[in-house]
C-alpha cells in the first residue's frame, strides 16, 4: 500500500515511529542526567580535595554542549567524559586521513577540556599540529612561497600552545616538556629554549636519562653558554659509560677546541699520532 492508497495510516504509522524513537532518546538522556546529578552529591565532599590533587575537570559550559551535541553532553555531564574522549579520538583520526586540520585542532581542544589531566591527548594534539598540518602546508607546491610559510609556522606555533596548555594542565608530565623542547629544537632551530625545556624535563618524575644529555647537547649550540655546557657534559662523560655517547664526545671534543682548553685540563684523553 502507498502512501496515496491511505494516507491517514501512513501519518499515523509514522508519527508512532517519531514518538518512539523521541520517548527512547528523552528516556536515554533522562538516565543520563539523573545518573549526572546522583554523583553531584557524592562529588560535593570530595570537591576540596580534587582541587589539591589537581584531579578536578573543569566545568562544561555551553560551547563545549554546542560542538558536542545533546547526547554527548549529557554523557559527559553524567560521568562519562573518559568514554566522550575516546570517542572524540576516531573522530580526530578521521580529520588526520582527511586532513582537515580545523576540525582536528577543534576535536583536540574538546578532548583535552573533557579529559584535561589525559597528557596523551595533549601530546597528540601538539603532534598533529605542529608536525603534520605545518608540514601540510610547508610542502604543499600549489600555494606559494610566502602563504605556505606563513600558514606551516602558524600551525607550528599552535602546537607549541597546545604543548603549554597541556603542560599548565599536567606540569609533573616529563613528556610533554620533552616534546615541547622536541619543537624548539626541530622546527625553531632554538637551543637555547631546548635545553631549558630538557633540563626541566630531567627533573621530573619517570624522565629517561637521556633527557639530561639533550640538555647539555642543546646549551652546547646555545650562544654565551659553551662553559655551562662543558660543565654539564664533563659532568655526564665523569658518570660513566652509560653517558659516552657519540654525540656527547662530538660536542665535548668541539668545545674543548672552542674555548681552548689546555691539554691537561681536557676531560677526553690525548688523541695518539
Amino acid at each position: 500500500m502507498s502512501p496515496a492508497d491511505n494516507p491517514g495510516i501512513f501519518r499515523k504509522n509514522g508519527m508512532s515511529y517519531r514518538l518512539r524513537r523521541n520517548l527512547k532518546r528523552a528516556a536515554a538522556g533522562l538516565v543520563l542526567l539523573v545518573f549526572g546529578i546522583g554523583r553531584m552529591s557524592w562529588e560535593g565532599s570530595m570537591e576540596e580535595e580534587w582541587k589539591r590533587l589537581q584531579l578536578r575537570a573543569g566545568g562544561l559550559d555551553l560551547g563545549v554542549r554546542e560542538q558536542l551535541g545533546q547526547m554527548s553532553y549529557l554523557a559527559a555531564l553524567g560521568g562519562f567524559r573518559s568514554l566522550v574522549a575516546s570517542f572524540l579520538s576516531v573522530k580526530a583520526f578521521n580529520e588526520w586521513e582527511n586532513v582537515d586540520w580545523v576540525k582536528l585542532e577543534s576535536t583536540y581542544g574538546l578532548m583535552t577540556r573533557l579529559q584535561p589531566r589525559v597528557a596523551g591527548y595533549w601530546e597528540e594534539g601538539a603532534w598533529h599540529l605542529a608536525y603534520n598540518a605545518s608540514a601540510f602546508y610547508l610542502l604543499n607546491e600549489e600555494m606559494s612561497p610566502g602563504v605556505r610559510r606563513h600558514l606551516g609556522g602558524r600551525y607550528i606555533r599552535k602546537g607549541e600552545e597546545f604543548l603549554r596548555e597541556g603542560i599548565r594542565n599536567n606540569p609533573e608530565e616529563y613528556l610533554l616538556r620533552q616534546r615541547l623542547a622536541e619543537i624548539y629544537r626541530n622546527k625553531f632551530g632554538d637551543h637555547c629554549r631546548a635545553a631549558d625545556e630538557f633540563a626541566i624535563a630531567a627533573r621530573l618524575e619517570g624522565a629517561p636519562e637521556y633527557c639530561r644529555r639533550f640538555a647539555a647537547y642543546e646549551m652546547a649550540d646555545c650562544e654565551g653558554r659553551e662553559w655551562e655546557a662543558y660543565a654539564a657534559l664533563a659532568g655526564l662523560y665523569g658518570e660513566g659509560v652509560r653517558h659516552r655517547k657519540p654525540t656527547l664526545l662530538a660536542k665535548l671534543g668541539e668545545l674543548e677546541e672552542k674555548l681552548s682548553i689546555p691539554e691537561a685540563k681536557r676531560v677526553l684523553p690525548e688523541k695518539g699520532p
